[in-house]
């Protein structure tokens, strides 16, 4: 039987300073692309940064941080208080765990891994929307599936500009 070998995380340690930041940023971008951009074109900012944090820090971490982005988006978009809490704390809990498995450092692999967890909340969120009896219209799943792989874009731009940012290339010349 084959023993699974679990892959060390590597980049970059994110500080509490970091992840201040990182939710003052996508409350602005969220306020922001709410006026400007319609519906299904508003990438979810603060999943982006919740799975970044969840990939690069415990799982511990990354649920706490699912929790209050999540609490921020619901507040400021004046949604059902708790939903995108809820659904954020499982998808970093789940994103930090499986980061150790599986190893997608860049191009569309990860495009389309971040585009998977949107759906993946979409779902959840819908599931517990339908549980507390609201109904939905039925052209839903194909808005959230454009907003999927228009937040899997932007977060691929966001991983490869922040891990630039906090991983410059070495230059082992000089050494």
């Amino acid at each position: 039987m084959r023993k699974l070998i679990e892959r060390q995380k590597v980049g970059p340690v994110i500080s509490g300073v970091e992840i201040l930041g990182a939710v003052l940023i996508a409350g602005v971008l969220e306020l922001l692309q709410a006026q400007i951009l319609p519906g299904f074109l508003q990438p979810k900012w603060s999943l982006v940064f919740v799975l970044y944090i969840g990939w690069y820090s415990s799982a511990v971490k990354a649920a706490f941080c699912g929790t209050i982005f999540g609490l921020l988006e619901d507040f400021l978009l004046g949604l059902f208080f708790g939903l995108n809490g809820l659904s954020r704390t499982v998808l970093g809990y789940f994103v930090s765990w499986l980061s150790r498995w599986v190893a997608t450092e860049g191009g569309i692999i990860r495009a389309a891994c971040i585009a998977a967890f949107a759906l993946l909340e979409t779902f959840i969120i819908l599931a517990l929307l339908s549980i507390l009896g609201t109904k939905l219209p039925a052209f839903v799943w194909w808005q959230e599936l454009v907003k999927s792989i228009v937040t899997g874009i932007v977060g691929e731009l966001v991983f490869r500009f922040y891990n630039a940012v906090r991983l410059p290339p070495s230059d082992f010349r000089q050494m």
